[in-house]
């Protein structure tokens, strides 16, 4: 976008201004995630750490929370990276995981 100000002091392309809406996406496809995750609790041993961990990150992915999620990636890193996790989950969410981590 390139930014025009003219000889009147008038500013063009710019969203500086009254009223203006901006609007900024996660980049997160929260629908499938969700559809992903339940999936993978499916396949879990509900009596494993993973399985808990995963439960906690679903709460996050229902709530859209983006921080909440990311924290709980981050701080279980070893548990979405065992081979329990990585043998029942999606190459989507492999792959998401990998991005965050």
């Amino acid at each position: 976008m390139k930014i025009k100000i003219d000889g009147e002091n008038v500013i063009t392309n710019s969203v500086i201004g009254k009223d203006n809406i901006i609007t900024f996406q996660s980049g997160i496809d929260w629908e499938n995630l969700q559809k992903e995750w339940l999936n993978l609790l499916q396949k879990l041993p509900t009596d494993t750490t993973e399985y808990k961990i995963s439960s906690e990150a679903l709460q996050c992915i229902l709530n859209k929370n983006k921080t909440g999620l990311f924290k709980t990636l981050k701080s279980n890193a070893l548990s979405f990276t065992s081979s329990l996790f990585s043998n029942v989950a999606s190459p989507f969410l492999v792959d998401f995981i990998k991005n965050f981590i």
